[in-house]
């Protein structure tokens, strides 16, 4: 499955946003004005409402067709279900609100006098069930659509401000609350890595026969306790052009543009999303690698041992080397070179006082 939405959802997201947006602020323009010059406006109002109830039928069909990204495995539980409720609610008011109005005016007698065309071009027929039902009890229709619709605006102008403000205020919010409800999370260890006794080092093949490098230059920021996975971070710096094998023209073509390009991209990264506890004194470290300028997830599983203030931790993961682009020309298959690298990684540190 796509870890991201298609272009075609996302530019139905976008053109969906921007009809309600406008037809928002139609709806606010309407108080400025008297019931003769209201006329036109609404007229432009009930058709950019038919677009986006057509639209809004598209997204859902393709929604159907082609599922969302799932959320990554680090979005906590409540986070999960703020955002289901939320998109629910988006769709509501995607459907709810042209739906509601098209009733409203469907059961308004005055549909005989304006019917409903389209950008002045089409027709668009009323809801015969609702036209068709006696004065009195039209009225009364009208009068309750009416109250639907203006309700759903009501929500979509709290879900609008919700959606924009969640980024730059209501997730830092939360992050504070979960702080503030978890004290331990603010006593996670900063440990020292112990450079003689520590090690990255990767194995590969060529031409059938397995090899091993390692990186001299490397450093790593570890904040971590087995108590507080949730609080806990690492981040791991490495020098590219600091590999070495052992064989003078391997270690000469790795920094090249065929392999590492290390003079454009000198640095590879891996920083932590996330950790899950699997028992026995193992770990799984949750993030992603950027290498060449390509950022890819990675899970590394690792075992860790601590006693008093020094901890080791041995872990090794397999990357696909060709998803960052290392290996160029001819180099990209694996009939020379292998695809497949295991990265190893051997670390001592020392926490910090």
């Amino acid at each position: 499955m796509s870890r991201h939405y298609n272009a075609a959802a996302i530019a139905l997201h976008r053109l969906i946003a921007a009809l309600i947006l406008i037809n928002i602020a139609i709806a606010w323009y309407f108080n400025t004005l008297t019931d003769t010059q209201k006329i036109q406006p609404f007229q432009l109002h009930k058709s950019i409402g038919i677009c986006i109830l057509l639209l809004s039928c598209l997204r859902v069909g393709l929604r159907l067709r082609v599922p969302p990204p799932p959320l990554p495995s680090y979005v906590r539980g409540w986070e999960r279900v703020l955002a289901q409720w939320v998109h629910t609610l988006f769709y509501v008011i995607m459907l709810g609100m042209p739906l509601s109005g098209w009733a409203a005016v469907s059961a308004n007698p005055l549909i005989k006098i304006f019917p409903i065309t389209l950008f002045g071009l089409v027709h668009w027929p009323a809801i015969a069930p609702l036209t068709s039902l006696p004065h009195d009890q039209m009225v009364a229709a009208g009068h309750l659509f009416d109250a639907v619709h203006s309700t759903l605006a009501k929500l979509a102008y709290g879900l609008i401000v919700l959606h924009v403000v969640s980024k730059t205020l209501l997730w830092p919010a939360a992050m504070l609350l979960t702080i503030c409800a978890v004290p331990a999370a603010a006593a996670v260890s900063n440990w020292r890595i112990d450079p003689a006794a520590s090690r990255l080092t990767f194995r590969a093949t060529m031409s059938g026969a397995s090899f091993t490098g390692a990186f001299r230059r490397w450093t790593a920021k570890i904040a971590f306790d087995p108590k507080t996975l949730a609080a806990s971070k690492v981040e791991v710096s490495v020098e590219v052009g600091s590999a070495v094998t052992g064989d003078k023209d391997r270690d000469q073509s790795l920094p090249t543009a065929d392999w590492f390009s290390a003079s454009a991209f000198p640095t590879a990264t891996f920083v932590s999303r996330g950790f899950k506890n699997l028992g026995g004194g193992k770990y799984l470290a949750i993030g992603d690698l950027k290498l060449r300028g390509v950022s890819r997830p990675v899970n590394l599983p690792f075992t860790l041992f601590i006693a008093g203030d020094t901890a080791k931790a041995t872990g090794s993961a397999v990357i696909d080397r060709t998803a960052f682009g290392v290996g160029q020309g001819q180099w990209k298959t694996g009939s020379v070179v292998g695809t497949k690298v295991t990265a190893l990684v051997t670390l001592v540190a020392h926490k910090v006082p």
